[in-house]
């Protein structure tokens, strides 16, 4: 399968599977990416729609990532305990060169059912 990007300049980086990912009673991590090292600092641009079935006890989605001095910070745009509905989030970070970017679970999801569709692309 051929990616193309879809904003000009982003190149894909992952994309999760048209089923989604489910929420667990855990806190797994979605998806991992590392920034390209070539000595310049880059846009990760997180892209994320959750889907709630059942009302959420848990979950919500946490960013991991190096800023370009080297700090490193994790941010959580999607706290968790979410209603029957659709949530949509979209975040940026410029970050170091050749560092990680880790999309986790932020808290073990004890009931409720969730998917996430994630898109991750960078500049």
């Amino acid at each position: 399968m051929t990616l193309t990007p879809q904003l000009p300049g982003f190149r894909l980086y992952y994309n999760t599977p048209l089923a989604g990912q489910a929420f667990q009673n855990a806190t797994p991590v979605f998806a991992s990416i590392t920034v390209p090292n070539d000595g310049q600092p880059h846009t990760v641009l997180a892209m994320y729609s959750i889907h709630v079935t059942v009302v959420q006890v848990g979950g919500g989605v946490s960013h991991t990532y190096s800023t370009p001095d080297g700090s490193n910070f994790v941010t959580t745009p999607t706290p968790g305990n979410l209603a029957v509905g659709q949530s949509r989030a979209v975040f940026a970070s410029v970050c170091q060169p050749g560092s990680q970017f880790i999309v986790s679970q932020t808290a073990a999801q004890s009931s409720g059912t969730a998917l996430l569709w994630l898109c991750l692309m960078v500049i």
